[in-house]
């Protein structure tokens, strides 16, 4: 009796839901902190003219700049671990089916370079191209924010982007005063990303012939 469990798979998936862990975690570490916060500053002032005074910044910091912050972060962080396993995936392909290794060489981006090794030389089909299409996403988010610095109409990908923030999928264009044109991140677009991650890669491990992520009992 054997465990039969695929290890390179199974690494990049746990990867991959640890990523999202963190993601939930620290979402709600920032809810307590703005509570604590909240009760802090309301138990410090004396006065309601006091209180109202100090309230500006204080939404500022813990409704706006924190949590952009954060999301600004995770975004990169998110898509720094997609393209790393991406590419490790795309190599562990070429090694497995003994075929020439994916050309990393080009101004493109990861998902550019990806993709016509995936769908074409190595046949995967592209039945999830909808998670595909939510990475595509994540990818011009983070370039945004990269390059510069989350001011939609500094990016190359400002036409593409604000049709984004018309969709509908956590990505709008701030129009608070100090913040104004820059993207604000809601929580929701960060989880949808990194469940779209694991999502194309489940997909694609499973297209591709990959053993199994979990442990099952080879009779």
């Amino acid at each position: 009796m054997k465990v039969a469990v695929d290890l390179f798979r199974a690494e990049i998936m746990a990867t991959l839901k640890t990523v999202g862990e963190y993601q939930l975690r620290m979402e709600q570490q920032l809810a307590l902190l703005r509570e604590t916060k909240d009760a802090l500053l309301r138990a410090d002032c004396e006065h309601w003219e006091e209180l109202n005074a100090q309230r500006s910044n204080h939404e500022w910091t813990f409704v706006h700049l924190f949590p952009r912050c954060f999301r600004y972060s995770f975004v990169i962080f998110l898509y720094s671990v997609i393209e790393a396993e991406l590419i490790s995936l795309c190599t562990e392909f070429s090694r497995r089916r003994k075929i020439p290794s994916l050309n990393l060489h080009g101004k493109k981006f990861c998902l550019e370079r990806c993709k016509p090794f995936l769908f074409k030389t190595i046949g995967i089909e592209s039945g999830k191209a909808l998670a595909w299409n939510k990475l595509t996403v994540l990818e011009k988010v983070r370039n945004c924010i990269s390059h510069a610095g989350g001011v939609i109409e500094d990016s190359k990908d400002k036409k593409f982007l604000k049709e984004a923030t018309r969709a509908g999928i956590g990505i709008a264009i701030s129009k608070h005063t100090i913040s104004k044109g820059r993207l604000d991140i809601a929580p929701e677009f960060c989880k949808d990303s990194t469940d779209a991650a694991i999502e194309f890669f489940s997909a694609v491990f499973e297209r591709g012939g990959f053993g199994s992520e979990t442990a099952k009992v080879a009779r």
